[in-house]
């Protein structure tokens, strides 16, 4: 990518401005109060037809680790870290995860690879607050810097860093303006960490960061099973757009690295009220543009079912769980297979 030479440097000046309240028009952390989330809008809400196009940059090949950093306090959540890894080691043989194989890149030689999986979990981490239980971006990137220095987890180039954050642990912007993003840092295209932020939204904004009816889930945990959703759009998009220079509406890569006033993400899961409130101002009030292919389908479901309040559309091995669609390149919609 052109502009990676200058990342740190403009992430450094970046440490201690705050982020602008502005609206979401992509793939950027933003500010934005939440608001209620209008009755039935989630699951009528839907676009049949959308549009990307592919940049020119890498995407993820081959099997691809997923190394889980639990932070906080998770020790009385062991369903919901084995729920999370069921989740990361099922999505991949999915025909919803089919979808995301259609996305490619071309090399040098103009020839095609694609995004093939499996996507699998490999080493975890427990962090015990190492950065305290107030968290900013930079933080987060730091927790998994510190744990591949410190070699709690390995250096994997083709691997997917998450960071999950214990429902105690407030991090920046999260239920404000989003409730996941990926990100990524390095000197060199070829060797670039990439990684992940997914927040519990159990306690803190349970109607922000959840599409589920608290305290209803499939898997009777809501936290992991909101946390499930967001988790399956970040991973999508990091598998085709690791760098924010592939898969991505044109234009983006270079607003991530030069915009000012801003600390900018590769990609981010906005939060259910800052959609609604675009859908709500117009479709056309803040163009989706800047988007990857998650955005395009962020919080919507599809066809759902509903049983004693507990809500899901998609079955991977023997658990249940309510993921948003994907987005198909072939049929340039979102599906939820092909």
């Amino acid at each position: 990518m052109k502009y990676l030479n200058i990342v740190f440097c403009i992430v450094s000046l970046l440490v201690t401005t705050a982020i602008a309240v502005t609206p979401n028009v992509g793939g950027r952390l933003i500010g934005m109060s939440t608001r209620p989330r209008p009755k039935g809008l989630i699951s009528n809400f839907h676009v049949s037809h959308v549009t990307i196009g592919y940049q020119g940059g890498p995407i993820m090949t081959g099997a691809v680790n997923v190394y889980q950093i639990f932070y906080g306090d998770w020790s009385k959540k062991a369903a919901a870290r084995k729920l999370l890894s069921y989740f990361i080691n099922n999505l991949s043989s999915s025909r919803w995860f089919d979808i995301t194989r259609e996305y490619f890149e071309l090399d040098d030689l103009n020839r095609t690879h694609y995004v093939t999986g499996p996507i699998r979990t490999a080493k975890y981490f427990y962090d015990n607050y190492s950065h305290g239980k107030s968290l900013s971006h930079i933080a987060i990137r730091n927790i998994v810097r510190g744990a591949i220095k410190r070699k709690y987890l390995p250096t994997d180039y083709n691997g997917i860093y998450v960071v999950y954050p214990s429902e105690d642990v407030t991090s920046q912007d999260f239920c404000e303006t989003l409730c996941g993003y990926h990100f990524y840092f390095g000197n060199d295209t070829s060797a670039m960490i990439k990684y992940a932020f997914i927040g519990d939204p159990s306690t803190q904004c349970p109607s922000a960061c959840s599409a589920l009816q608290y305290p209803n889930s499939p898997n009777g945990l809501f936290g992991a099973d909101s946390m499930a959703n967001i988790l399956g759009h970040e991973l999508v998009e990091t598998l085709t757009d690791p760098l924010a220079s592939s898969w991505i509406d044109s234009g983006e890569s270079v607003r991530f690295l030069l915009g000012t006033h801003y600390l900018l993400d590769a990609g981010s899961t906005s939060t259910v009220q800052d959609l609604n409130s675009r859908l709500f101002l117009s479709t056309y009030a803040f163009p989706p543009s800047s988007q990857e292919n998650a955005d395009k389908c962020a919080w919507q479901f599809g066809n759902n079912h509903t049983k004693n309040g507990n809500m899901w559309n998609i079955k991977l091995g023997a658990r249940k769980f309510l993921l948003q669609e994907n987005l198909s390149l072939r049929k340039q919609a979102c599906v939820m297979k092909l």
